[in-house]
């Protein structure tokens, strides 16, 4: 027979192959798998924990954050593949083998294009395009054109414990009533049939809470003196865990919130916001009729002294564990910084207030807590940073310490340093200066099985580079230039914190930002909006 007359044949049987059923359905199969396989979660102090269905956002107080969250480990859809083209060259080899050819190609020209190929998924192929920056959250501070003593801070941090203690409470309806003042009737009653109903639920970390809405008056009154209504919409995505012992569930929660309250409140001093005692006179909230305080005798669930949760919405609720291993490529490294209009003119006027204040200074600051956070996490040692970090920060970075420990796990970011950073935000009310910073840093990121020593995630050997946003916040009374050596900012001793964030020789609640910047906030690049 002829060349062309053998290429004829050829071409014959590959035609009659293409038109049977079967092994298209196979490959179709393949590709799915392919496609299918789960994203990997990349991990490093705040820098996202995988816990949710596949679902991206910025952290909270930190993490938070943002974070990326997305369900299960990597690494399983190569491995499947590779055993349908097996299947497909033996029994189809006329399909399976050029298929391989084409795939090995693939794996080829992707390797010399990413240097590492250890974690095969399809992003490996079809590079991921960076996401859109996201619209600009509203801002808070206008709750100060009706109420000058307004803290985005002290909001944060009271959200945040009204959220766990609300979720706590759904134990019982007695617990629930304690909360009356901050939880309207019918939010009170929902939270309390929520699924799973009337077990103990604990745990409660936010990975995200984002303001969505801000409705903020011109003048706090109508002309008849009536006061009008501030208005605070929250997104709020969240980690917990309910059940009785022995059948315990963890759980990821995203919901919104809705907050109300008189244009004519005006915001609590530190000491007691954070409180959630009776909003009036601060003593533990007793009541006959979940509205009126027994100790000051003042109705106080109406908005008239501070915020009153007025509805929620359960947007989505998933019984799914923390996957904390794996690996996939940052997504915002290369998205341009997300810079504050007003940054220049809020860091002039912070310097005129403040002579003593040193950009300089405070980099070097921002360089210790960077290196001594990374150096605690990757030793599962976390109060050794715990005068760096606010409160709640270090709760949640604590949350995800324990769920590494859980799962036998420990996440490392080997030589970890930071390459370059920039101040985006300045913030100032009448309780704290908060300074937002774009940093940039690199380093080995990779997880370890603690039985085995294997790497379930990330590298040992390449160097991962990444952008995220860091909130430092200090008292507004605080003044002089940052300092970054190991000592008590009150006394000078040496620096040694216990739980509650004071000082073991003078008691001073460092931890605060009272007497220094600490680190209360981290943002991932792609889900930063200012």
């Amino acid at each position: 027979m002829s060349r062309a007359g053998a290429v004829r044949n050829a071409w014959a049987t590959i035609r009659r192959a293409l038109w049977r059923p079967w092994p298209w359905l196979a490959i179709a199969a393949a590709v799915a798998a392919w496609w299918a396989a789960p994203a990997d979660a990349h991990a490093r102090p705040g820098g996202g924990h995988s816990y949710s269905g596949g679902h991206s956002y910025s952290g909270g107080h930190s993490y938070s954050g943002g974070h990326s969250y997305s369900g299960g480990g990597g690494g399983g859809g190569g491995g499947e593949l590779a055993v349908l083209l097996i299947r497909l060259i033996v029994v189809y080899p006329e399909i399976g083998i050029p298929l391989t050819i084409i795939v090995v190609i693939g794996v080829l020209v992707a390797k010399r294009n990413n240097g590492n190929l250890s974690n095969w998924d399809v992003g490996s192929f079809v590079p991921e395009p960076p996401p859109p920056p996201p619209p600009p959250p509203p801002r808070l501070d206008e709750i100060r054109r009706v109420d000058p003593d307004f803290s985005e801070v002290l909001f944060t941090d009271f959200a945040y414990a009204l959220y766990a203690r609300a979720h706590q409470a759904r134990v019982h309806p007695n617990a629930m009533r304690t909360c009356a003042p901050y939880l309207s009737e019918p939010v009170r009653q929902q939270l309390l049939s929520r699924t799973p109903q009337g077990v103990p639920v604990h745990g409660v970390v936010i990975g995200a809470m984002r303001p969505v809405t801000a409705i903020v008056p011109s003048t706090p009154t109508d002309e008849d003196g009536t006061p009008k209504r501030c208005t605070v919409v929250l997104d709020f995505e969240s980690n917990m865990t309910a059940g009785a012992p022995g059948d315990e569930r963890t759980y990821y929660v995203h919901e919104r919130w809705t907050l109300s309250r008189d244009a004519t409140a005006r915001s609590r001093p530190p000491a007691k916001a954070r409180s959630l005692n009776c909003p009036n006179c601060d003593a533990p909230f007793e009541s006959s009729d979940d509205a009126t305080c027994s100790y000051c005798g003042e109705v106080v669930n109406d908005g008239r002294f501070e915020w009153v949760v007025t509805y929620v919405a359960l947007l989505h609720q998933e019984d799914r564990p923390p996957s904390l291993a794996g690996h996939t490529p940052e997504r915002g490294t290369d998205l341009a910084t997300v810079r504050d209009p007003n940054v220049d003119s809020e860091l002039a006027a912070l310097q005129t207030d403040d002579p003593a204040f040193s950009i300089e200074a405070f980099g070097m600051r921002l360089q210790t807590i960077y290196s001594v956070l990374n150096s605690a996490w990757g030793d599962m040692d976390l109060p050794r940073a715990r005068p760096f970090v606010s409160d709640s920060l270090y709760n949640y970075l604590q949350y995800w310490i324990d769920c590494y420990r859980a799962q036998g796990l420990v996440n490392r970011n080997d030589n970890a340093r930071i390459t370059n950073w920039m101040i985006v935000k300045v913030v100032r009310d009448a309780h704290y200066a908060a300074i937002t910073c774009r940093v940039w840093a690199e380093g080995c990121d990779y997880t370890l099985d603690q039985n085995t020593g294997r790497v379930v995630g990330g590298s040992k050997s390449t160097v991962r580079r990444y952008t995220e946003y860091w909130t430092l916040i200090r008292g507004a009374a605080t003044r002089g230039a940052a300092r970054w050596e190991l000592s008590c900012p009150n006394c000078g001793a040496e620096l040694k914190i216990n739980m509650a964030g004071t000082c073991e020789f003078c008691n001073a609640h460092v931890t605060s930002g009272e007497f220094d910047w600490v680190l209360s906030k981290i943002e991932q690049d792609d889900a930063y909006a200012g």
